[in-house]
């Protein structure tokens, strides 16, 4: 029950947070010496990971080292392309060129199910770059402890196209309201395959980037979708047992 608080306590934090305004309140300002922190300096990069005291889990703690090492590369990656893109090769001079570093505060949450062999994980970030501070999103990973691997969301029904046509129509009713451009392009992108989720005890939990459908540059949109309305595309028991009892009746 300690861990289940602590996961709505941590995402409603996030979700909450005033992202313009950093303080040391915020759940990104990690304190000097904090042992679960892993600082990772690259070229033009400087990552900190907060690791999860799940990491220490010996089924879990290669999973934490790898995404801790997949991010800092991916973000030193990332700023590679950006910084190229900025610099103007037709100007004899290139003193101006802003070398700045930038940096990434990356926190790693984690969730044992007891009723689904899944651990599940939430990469929170706030990414502060030279021309672009403040920015904030989230990424989810599914990891089956029984294979040792990563859930894809086709793995989790029997027709996993049914289930990304329902998934995007679930979407588009709850934000169509709000009036985002971006929301045809991330209605085909779940119609394709829905990527950044959880498994819940009722059914599915989708995440978008924060501003991505709505207004407000620190606060991620989410998507609730019960398993009821996904009964079309056969979702596998395994991953919810209530089924098995309604299977019975």
């Amino acid at each position: 029950m300690r861990k289940l608080r602590d996961l709505y306590f941590v995402i409603g934090l996030f979700l909450t947070v005033n992202c313009a305004t950093a303080t040391e309140n915020s759940p990104f300002a990690f304190k000097a010496g904090d042992p679960d922190v892993v600082t990772i300096e690259r070229t033009y990069t400087t990552s900190f990971v907060k690791k999860d005291p799940l990491c220490k889990d010996n089924r879990l703690s290669h999973l934490c080292d790898f995404l801790v090492d997949s991010y800092s590369r991916r973000f030193e990656r990332e700023m590679v392309i950006r910084f190229n893109q900025s610099i103007d090769f037709d100007s004899p001079d290139f003193t101006s060129i802003d070398r700045s570093r930038s940096f990434q505060h990356v926190i790693l949450f984690m969730h044992l199910s007891k009723n689904i062999p899944v651990a599940t994980l939430y990469s929170f970030f706030k990414i502060d770059t030279p021309k672009d501070p403040d920015e904030f999103s989230i990424e989810t990973f599914n990891y089956d402890l029984e294979k040792k691997k990563s859930l894809a969301f086709n793995e989790l029904f029997e027709d996993s196209e049914t289930a990304a046509m329902l998934c995007a129509r679930a979407v588009q009713k709850k934000f169509e309201k709000d009036g985002s451009y971006m929301l045809p392009v991330v209605i085909a992108a779940t119609e394709l395959s829905p990527h950044n989720f959880i498994i819940t005890k009722n059914g599915l939990r989708l995440f978008f980037a924060a501003g991505l459908l709505n207004n407000e540059k620190g606060i991620v949109s989410e998507c609730d979708i019960n398993i009821d309305d996904l009964k079309d595309a056969k979702p596998l028991a395994k991953f919810w047992p209530q089924l098995k009892s309604k299977e019975k009746k």
